[in-house]
């Protein structure tokens, strides 16, 4: 009573492959979709960061245009006040 037929295994073995079959592979419709959405997501979450970096190097380069900046001669020169 303990032992299955060859027709019982190869039954058991049809369900096992059919209910692993949905969780290994997805329909192509459904992962197109989804990987769709979240590529267009996540480009639109770096549109802002990416905006702003490049405000901020711009103000950056500008600031050091405008003012002029000088690296000074010595250690001495950096840290004393002149007088």
């Amino acid at each position: 009573m303990g032992r299955l037929t060859s027709e019982e295994r190869h039954r058991i073995l049809l369900l096992k492959e059919q209910a692993v079959q949905p969780i290994r592979a997805p329909s192509l419709v459904a992962t197109a979709a989804i990987n769709r959405d979240g590529e267009r997501c996540r480009w639109l979450q770096r549109v802002p960061s990416v905006a702003f970096g490049l405000a901020l190097a711009t103000a950056g380069l500008l600031l050091y245009a405008f003012v002029g900046f000088h690296l000074p001669g010595s250690m001495a020169d950096a840290f004393l006040p002149r007088s």
